[in-house]
């Protein structure tokens, strides 16, 4: 089974840190991965958890330098 868990699993360690650096410390080994979900309750199988990974939250520097487009050099329009 497990498309169910592989989507709650992938939701869960998107809103939980302490998860998400589990997850990371595990290299991407699906076998590896697949013994810590199970348990944790989660029934996944190594091809369904290949693809499984691990978003990085964006500071809000990061964010204003996208939405911004920011280069890294002064505005000149802002005198700054």
């Amino acid at each position: 089974m497990s498309r169910a868990d592989l989507s709650r699993l992938s939701e869960e360690i998107n809103h939980n840190h302490g998860l998400r650096m589990a997850l990371e410390d595990l290299g991407g080994q699906p076998d590896e991965i697949v013994r810590w979900a199970r348990v944790k309750g989660y029934e996944l199988t190594p091809d369904e958890v290949e693809g499984l990974s691990v978003a990085e939250e964006l500071s809000d520097d990061d964010l204003d330098a996208v939405a911004g487009g920011w280069t890294g050099e002064p505005d000149p329009g802002t005198g700054g």
